[in-house]
This record gives structure tokens, C-alpha cells and sequence, in this order.
């Protein structure tokens, strides 16, 4: 079965300079970092441009602001701290996490279909449904443009098809958090994850 990594950095205990002084930081993106007003923003900013320069090396944006490669497939996303990046070589990825805390019903409607809406039994189930219509629509480079509530979040750890293609999608915990990934592909596939130290 074919692996997907996702690689996580956790910043929420790091300094800025620790990580600013990494070899895969360039000046340019400490200086970009700035223009945050919180301190968390700028460490997460800073965990993003680590990710892209490590693994990714030269990368521009899309006409949504996505940063692509001309080499790889690649998406990363952020929450309170918690940064992830997932790359492929053959198959548009997209990648979404969120940290789990409770969550208004009218929100929860907002999102939904009516058919996810009765699948919910807790916060970790919205979670699961809204990070795997996120990292749906960050595979297909598009981010949200339409109704949440219109965007496939069932099923979970499955085949779904969205504007005419086959997505697979998997999901999983981590410390709080749900993390989903989704392949433009009908092959399965399995992810685990790798933390970063700095």
C-alpha cells in the first residue's frame, strides 16, 4: 500500500530564535515572519518556510495564492501551534489539521450537509468532517469557494468524488488534534507521521 508522510513541527514550545537560526530558514522569511502581529503567527510562518525550503526548494504561487512546485505535489496547514507539510510526487495532496475544542451547533449546521450533520455523536467527529472537506479542496488548489455544506465531507477514510475525480482521503489523531489528507487518486494509501526537531 502506498505511505504518505506527513511531517509535523510543534513551534508552540520553541523560541523564535531557534527557530529563525535554522539552516533552512533565509533571512527573507524571518523578515516575512514579521509582518505578524502574534508571536505564535510568526513561529508558524517560520515552521511553513521550513518545510518549503527543506523539502520542496524553489516553489511559486497559483492563482489562489497556493504555492506550488514544478517537481511535487505539496500542502501544508497550521493549528495553535502545529504545523504539518505532506509532499508527493505523483498525486496533488492536500493536508488540513485542526485543533479540537468545542464548536457552536449553528457553525456545525454551516459546515454540514444534513446527512453529516446526524453523523456527529462529538467535537471530534465535526473535526473529522471539516478537516477532510478542507484538505479536499487544498488538494484541488482551490481552497473553499462555495458552500462548506456542499463539499463532501463523508466518507471518512475512503474514496470520494468531487468535481469529476477520485480523491482518497485518511485521517487521524494527534494529541488533540485531527489531521486529514487527501490524495488526488484512487489508490489507497496509508500516512504516519514524523516530528521535527529543530
Amino acid at each position: 500500500m502506498k505511505k504518505v508522510i506527513v511531517h509535523l513541527l510543534d513551534v508552540n514550545d520553541l523560541d523564535f530564535s531557534s527557530i529563525s537560526s535554522s539552516i533552512y530558514i533565509k533571512e527573507s522569511d524571518v523578515e516575512d515572519s514579521q509582518k505578524y502581529s502574534f508571536l505564535l503567527d510568526q513561529k508558524e510562518h517560520l515552521a511553513s518556510s521550513y518545510f518549503k525550503n527543506r523539502y520542496v526548494g524553489d516553489y511559486h504561487y497559483n492563482d489562489n495564492g497556493k504555492p506550488i512546485s514544478d517537481k511535487y505535489f505539496f500542502n501544508i496547514s497550521h493549528s495553535h501551534g502545529v504545523v504539518v507539510f505532506v509532499m508527493d510526487e505523483h498525486y496533488s495532496v492536500g493536508i488540513d489539521i485542526e485543533k479540537v475544542k468545542p464548536v457552536e451547533e449553528d457553525f456545525k449546521k454551516f459546515v454540514c450537509s444534513d446527512e453529516e450533520y446526524k453523523e456527529l455523536k462529538s467535537e471530534k467527529d465535526f473535526y473529522k468532517i471539516w478537516t477532510n472537506k478542507e484538505s479536499l479542496v487544498k488538494c484541488c488548489g482551490t481552497g473553499i469557494n462555495q458552500k462548506p455544506e456542499n463539499i463532501p465531507g463523508i466518507p471518512l477514510n475512503s474514496k470520494r468524488i468531487y468535481q469529476h475525480k477520485i480523491y482518497q482521503s485518511r485521517i487521524l489523531e494527534y494529541n488533540g488534534y485531527i489531521i486529514s489528507v487527501s490524495l488526488e487518486s484512487a489508490e489507497e494509501f496509508e500516512i504516519s507521521i514524523i516530528k521535527e526537531k529543530l
